[in-house]
């Protein structure tokens, strides 16, 4: 048996098993227009389900094309009307991209010469107004320089002085042939220290002057042992 409403055949019972349809029972000639009529609905159907197919198909190929369509008009989010202006506007992004780093290199290199300008006007970890002020601070710290570490030789000399100018007196007493080179160098150290603008001037003098007394006192004994003894 055939059934007139889904076409499904079944031997036994008198509803289908598929969608219940009560099935009444004919012969002959009706059973074979039956069948070809129920043959003619699946084909027909066959034919719909066809056509939704090729429907659904041709609808996803448009909907793939339009997508491809927006992503070919599509730049950095932004859909446009046509390919031209999607250009345009990517052509100016890049233009103004360009011109961005461009400024900002610029920037770079501007402040990498300020940096150099800057360090070539600082000295001592001062930055000067310009590399003419940088270098006079500079020659007048080296000429400070120079004048301390003279002044320190000649602060030197003039304790040295005093010191082998006092240390001739007990010396001229102890060994008699230490006693003149501690005066000559007493001399000598106290005149370089005088001309080199020692602080300690008092010294350079200490040292000269007891050179002085002690040359004094030996004169006036030898003048005075000669008219004893003479």
């Amino acid at each position: 048996m055939i059934c007139k409403n889904c076409g499904t055949e079944f031997d036994e019972g008198i509803f289908c098993p598929e969608c219940g349809t009560r099935f009444e029972g004919q012969t002959g000639s009706t059973d074979i227009t039956s069948e070809t009529e129920l043959q003619d609905e699946r084909e027909l159907k066959r034919v719909k389900e066809k056509e939704e197919q090729e429907r659904l198909e041709r609808e996803r190929l448009e909907a793939e094309k339009r997508q491809q369509e927006e992503l070919s008009r599509t730049f950095n989010g932004v859909l446009y009307g046509s390919i031209d202006e999607m250009q345009a506007a990517k052509t100016q992004f890049e233009a103004e991209a360009k011109a961005e780093q461009e400024r900002i290199e610029k920037e770079r290199v501007e402040a990498e010469k300020k940096r150099h300008e800057e360090l070539a006007r600082t000295f001592n970890g001062v930055l000067y107004d310009s590399i003419e002020e940088m270098r006079n601070a500079k020659t007048q710290f080296e000429a400070e320089e120079k004048e301390r570490k003279a002044l320190k030789t000649a602060n030197t000399q003039a304790l040295l002085s005093m010191v082998f100018g006092l240390g001739s007196w007990p010396m001229t007493i102890i060994f008699a042939l230490l006693c003149p080179p501690l005066m000559i160098a007493s001399i000598v150290l106290g005149i370089l220290a005088l001309k080199g603008k020692t602080q300690k001037r008092g010294f350079a003098i200490t040292g000269i002057i007891a050179v002085g007394l002690l040359v004094l006192f030996i004169v006036v004994t030898v003048i005075i042992l000669s008219v004893v003894y003479g």
